[in-house]
């Protein structure tokens, strides 16, 4: 298109001069901070001086220098920055840069450069942290070493590092190049006591050479020692064995030295460890005489040696009595439910070459008494149905002359709770709550459902359950849902939500507010046949036209004439029970319909070319079908045809009662509107032309229609 001359008065006889196309501006160029390292944010700016008394230049400066360049949009004083790094400029390594400028050029001004900047960026300096685990001597430590820029910036830097101890270079950690920052190697300290441990960085292009250490402390390895008492359970008299285990680190010297054996803190006797690492003391013997019946607790440490620590072994108690039998419990199913039969099993022996046990074993669940039962071959057995949860099974030998009792370790057998499934249900004026078990069986719940208010979670009703469900008063405008909360053998659940009413724009599926002749769509739960009445702020009641119904869903068109400010919308349906939903009448509520139905992405609508001859296109759609993502998309639309206008056709609802005439802005720039109001085929169904501006970049840009201050759903068009 053909650039218009710009004219202004100039001077102070109020002369008129006009500005055409070409005329040349000045371009300048800065940057700050005056002197940037590498990863610091800097800002290149921009600034582009037209003719005195002119118009200011727009468009936009592209800065460009050795390996790279950014765009700056000018803004309406001529100005504009651009900061590094950004998505389009991304840091600078250190250097120097020669930064140019060029100037696009606009309607009134034409392209122009600016002088060359010359812009530094200096090397950062660099920080170097040390970390390293607590050493022990002979064993291998991983040491690493991370480097940052001191200013923090996230950008990667290069180069490598020498690690050190006591001022000699530690083999393999050498000459070791960072990787993302970091650098690690192991090794090993052979002596123990204090070490500095330093670090060399040798600094890169664009970051300076720095150093770090810290004192690290290189202990005595860790020895465990065990100790175990066999028999567990002994009988005075018979041979008994402290036997003391001491292992040190893998790969290390093994541990060598003494062991001492404690009774109640008391030592009882030292002795030489083997070459296995192991000590024993053996009861009665040369060192110590029999234990006497009763209760013992003992214990056993190591006393170290140069490359391990002192150590001692957790305390071990055991008694010396009577022989004692051995317990174990096992289960027919695990996990169960409530209505399945369990049969425990208690296998008792008294170990290898000794009888077999006889008597009985008492049966318990946690507290409480499950009865007795005979040993036969060794074996009791307790059969019968369990309450939901987690049971902690023992079983209690009671003895008898060659046997000590024993009761068994807990058996933790699971019973797991039924599933339950809450529906509710319409009837007239009341809403029926249903709860069943969701696998086969005998056992029904039992219990309490609860009416809750979806928007508060506050329980409005409560009922006992009766026959499988209760039964509630039906809620004329409240969102509630049924919610079961188990028993003893179910699981609680919670039903689908029962919705009474809900509006929104047919269009939008906007709920802010609604205008007259509006198309509107009302949800909920048990709709179908019926009639609806809108009661405006001034008590007017009016019939609203339904032109489609289902069981959960009324299309419906506003009544005309209605007053302003709070209003209801009523549905009775065919039982005459009413439900409502207090909504916001406006003199309009503009709502855009889109392709998708759903009020968002492409609009539904067409455009129409017309030709510099007079002559139009057949109309082309807005939207265009997607295979991949089965959704509708905006369709591109040329403008590249010089000579062309285009019009496009829009459809809503809500718009015609405009006071004054609706505006349209296509990605903020404004597109004439040469007609709103009624479309005249349908009812409650409006239309919008507009005039497509030119000049619009391609992209994808969002549509909004404007009437009386509110806007409409965004919509999205394609310029191609």
């Amino acid at each position: 298109m053909r650039s218009l001359p710009v004219c202004v008065v100039v001077g102070l006889l109020a002369a008129w001069r006009c500005f055409g196309a070409g005329l040349t501006p000045s371009v300048y160029l800065a940057y700050t901070p005056s002197a940037p390292a590498y990863g610091d944010p800097f800002t290149i700016g921009a600034l582009v001086l037209g003719l005195q008394g002119g118009p200011t230049p727009t468009g936009t400066v592209t800065v460009s220098w050795s390996g790279g360049s950014a765009q700056i949009a000018l803004d309406n004083t001529g100005h504009g920055t651009v900061s590094v790094p950004s998505a389009g400029a991304p840091p600078f390594a250190a250097g120097s840069y020669a930064i140019n400028g060029a100037y696009s050029g606009d309607a009134n001004y034409q392209s122009a450069s600016a002088k060359p900047m010359n812009l530094t960026i200096g090397k950062v300096a660099a920080l170097v942290t040390i970390a390293s685990a607590s050493p022990q001597v002979s064993q291998a430590v991983t040491l690493r070493a991370t480097v940052t820029p001191a200013n923090w910036a996230a950008v990667p830097l290069t180069g490598t590092v020498d690690f050190s101890a006591g001022g000699n270079p530690i083999a393999g950690c050498t000459g070791l190049r960072l990787q993302n920052g970091s650098a690690a190697c192991t090794t090993t300290f052979q002596q123990v006591g204090m070490v500095n441990l330093a670090v060399a960085y040798t600094g890169d292009a664009n970051a300076n050479a720095s150093s770090g250490s810290i004192q690290l402390a290189v202990g005595k390895m860790a020895a465990s020692i065990y100790l175990a008492i066999s028999p567990s359970a002994p009988v005075y008299g018979a041979p008994l064995t402290l036997d003391a285990l001491v292992l040190g680190a893998q790969g290390a010297p093994a541990p060598t030295g003494i062991v001492t054996f404690f009774e109640d803190g008391s030592a009882l006797a030292a002795v030489a460890m083997g070459n296995d690492g192991r000590a024993m003391l053996a009861a009665p013997g040369a060192q110590i005489p029999a234990f006497s019946v009763g209760s013992h607790t003992v214990s056993a440490t190591y006393n170290g040696d140069a490359n391990y620590g002192v150590a001692a072994s957790a305390a071990a108690t055991f008694s010396v009595g009577r022989t004692s039998a051995q317990i174990a419990v096992s289960s027919s199913l695990n996990p169960a439910s409530p209505d399945q039969s369990v049969t425990f099993t208690a296998s008792v022996s008294g170990g290898v070459g000794l009888t077999t046990p006889t008597g009985s074993v008492q049966w318990s669940d946690g507290p409480s008494s499950l009865g007795a039962a005979a040993l036969i071959g060794g074996k009791a057995v307790w059969t019968g149905l369990l309450s939901a949860g987690l049971h902690a099974i023992t079983a209690t030998y009671l003895g008898d002359a060659t046997f000590t009792s024993v009761t068994s370790a807990n058996y933790w057998q699971t019973v797991n709770k039924l599933g339950s499934a809450t529906a509710l249900s319409v009837s007239g004026n009341t809403l029926i709550a249903t709860i069943t078990r969701t696998s086969p069986g005998a056992t029904v719940p039992t219990g309490n459902v609860s009416l809750v208010d979806s928007a508060s979670n506050a329980i409005i009703a409560s009922a006992q359950m009766a026959a499988g469900g209760a039964i509630f008063a039906r809620p004329s405008s409240r969102t509630v849902a049924a919610l079961y909360s188990g028993d003893a053998n179910f699981l609680g659940s919670e039903s689908a939500l029962y919705v009474p009413l809900a509006a929104g724009s047919a269009a939008s599926y906007a709920t802010d507010a609604f205008a007259p002749d509006e198309l509107v769509t009302l949800f909920g739960t048990s709709l179908g046949a019926g009639s609806v009445t809108v009661t405006d702020s001034a008590g007017a009641a009016r019939q609203a036209s339904i032109f489609f119904a289902s069981p959960t869903q009324a299309n419906i068109v506003m009544p005309s004439n209605l007053a302003s400010g709070p209003a209801t919308v009523s549905f009775t349906d065919s039982t005459g029970f009413t439900v409502s939903e207090s909504v916001t009448v406006n003199p309009v509520a503009p709502g855009l319909f889109t392709a998708n139905g759903d009020g968002k992405g492409a609009p539904a609508g067409q455009i129409v070319r017309v030709h510099s001859d007079g002559s139009t296109d057949a109309p082309q759609d807005l939207a265009v079908a997607d295979p991949t993502s089965n959704q509708w998309m905006p369709a591109p639309i040329d403008t590249s045809k010089s000579g062309d206008t285009i019009y496009v056709i829009l459809y809503g609802s809500g718009i015609r009662h405009f006071g004054n005439m609706p505006t349209c802005a296509i990605g903020g720039v404004a597109a004439p509107v040469t007609y709103a109001g009624p479309q005249g085929s349908f009812p409650g169904l409006d239309q919008i032309n507009l005039r497509l501006p030119a000049g619009l970049p391609s992209g994808t840009w969002t549509l909004t229609v404007t009437a009386d201050g509110r806007a409409s759903n965004g919509v999205m068009i394609a310029i191609q």
